[in-house]
């Protein structure tokens, strides 16, 4: 049947393998880890974020690792909501008082849910989600030039 589906003991797919497929997959693997450390740069590619230990892939490197493995993305909207004129208390700083002090502001509420798929030819490879909206610190922030506790 075409639309069967066949189980698969996972430890028939290591005994499948041989040695040698195993140590050029193996070999292969760690140049392409070499040359992505020669090519990629610290603060354009990857990097710190704030309250992440480690370093994170930034867009532009994770485009360049699509690029050479020659994956195509495909975005989709999942989701997307709009309200208008919300009424919103946020804690803004004074430079007179020398501190934070409450203001309400009424601003529209934006929020975005996509998903990308990243496909080698025919197939799908992998699948990732991400959402954001207006109300995260760094477009709140932005709203008439205000301050947060966290900026």
């Amino acid at each position: 049947m075409e639309n069967e589906i066949t189980i698969v003991n996972s430890t028939s797919l290591i005994e499948q393998t041989t040695s040698n497929a195993l140590i050029e997959k193996s070999k292969a693997f760690n140049e392409f880890k070499e040359f992505l450390k020669n090519d990629l740069k610290d603060g354009v590619d990857f990097g710190k974020i704030p309250s992440v230990e480690k370093p994170c892939l930034f867009k532009a490197g994770g485009e360049k690792i699509q690029l050479y493995l020659g994956l195509t993305p495909q975005y989709k909207l999942l989701h997307r909501e709009f309200v208008p004129n919300q009424v919103r208390k946020d804690k803004v700083w004074n430079d007179v008082t020398k501190k934070y002090q409450e203001v309400e502001t009424i601003r529209n509420y934006y929020c975005w849910e996509w998903s990308c798929e990243l496909w080698h030819g025919s197939v799908k490879v992998a699948e990732g989600v991400g959402m954001g909206n207006t109300e995260e610190d760094k477009y709140v922030s932005q709203y008439k030039g205000a301050k947060t506790p966290d900026s």
